[in-house]
């Protein structure tokens, strides 16, 4: 199998149509798998799979994987196990309320990872579609500020601009395939920042500057609601991961991963001082209302 594509569904019977159109659409000429993991969606998310997968004649190089889970997992063991499920050269992962633009992203992304072996992974540019506004942006822009977009870049640039690039965007040489991933992904509350650290073995990813990829943002989508968690805990969870993922990647990324614990810790002091503050300005304010 050439690649896989993991697509992460939950509660994404309004997009997954789209998504799923998006990636069969995609002009290939290799074996393609794609594992369409469903975490016990309340909407009618399988309904929808099931319904278009029936509708239409299948690619004969394109495979069908259905994991559709009897039980609600939680978004971490969805992730892990549609991973664990591919068996491809190349995986890509991309959640069921985003999509793909154009026909060549995948075989552009993978023809140059089979001539470029000292890269780990290829990204491209992201929009992100803001669905209140039915505005588009761009996910890298807001991220990096040092100029234009290099061609390259690693684990440094990542993490110093929080995710450089979106989950939609990258393929990475599957170097899990056939192992089980460690068990610190179970637990993280920044998902797409330990995938990408144990998947970048290489520390090197190429960037497209294609708006290949489509990031949807709306209420009830994963990012929008882990912006109300506890930003403490959130800040206490990522610490444990890199200091996990630094041991997992066997020290391969110098002190780059120590030295974002160290930014992390320095956070959360800040975070403990500020906080307080900002509980007693709230009360405050409600009271004189």
């Amino acid at each position: 199998m050439k690649v896989s594509i993991c697509v992460i569904i939950y509660n994404h019977g309004k997009y997954i149509r789209q998504c799923l159109e998006s990636i069969l659409a995609q002009q290939t000429d290799f074996p393609v798998e794609l594992i369409i993991s469903d975490d016990k969606s309340k909407d009618d998310s399988v309904h929808q799979v099931n319904s278009l997968l029936a509708s239409i004649d299948i690619p004969p190089q394109i495979s069908i994987v259905r994991l559709f889970h009897e039980q609600n997992m939680g978004m971490n063991l969805n992730w892990r196990s549609a991973i664990e499920r591919a068996t491809g050269e190349y995986i890509t992962i991309i959640e069921g309320d985003d999509y793909w633009e154009g026909t060549n992203k995948l075989a552009t992304q993978i023809a140059f990872l089979e001539t470029h072996p000292q890269y780990s992974g290829a990204a491209n540019e992201t929009r992100v579609l803001h669905m209140q506004t039915g505005q588009y942006t761009s996910f890298t822009a807001a991220r990096y500020k040092n100029g234009p977009m290099p061609e390259a870049f690693g684990m440094e640039e990542y993490l110093a601009s929080d995710c450089l690039c979106h989950t939609s965007s990258l393929v990475y040489r599957n170097v899990f395939c056939g192992k089980p991933l460690p068990d610190l992904v179970n637990t993280s509350m920044t998902l797409d920042q330990a995938i990408f650290t144990l998947f970048n073995e290489q520390n090197l990813i190429r960037y497209f500057n294609e708006p290949w990829s489509v990031y949807r943002v709306h209420p009830a989508g994963i990012t929008q609601s882990s912006r109300h968690r506890n930003i403490k805990l959130v800040t206490q969870n990522q610490i444990q991961m890199f200091m996990a993922l630094d041991k997992a990647t066997d020290q391969r990324f110098g002190d780059t991963l120590k030295n974002k614990v160290k930014k992390l810790r320095f956070e959360l002091v800040r975070i403990k001082l500020y906080l307080p503050h900002m509980k007693r300005w709230l009360l405050k304010n409600l009271r004189s209302q």
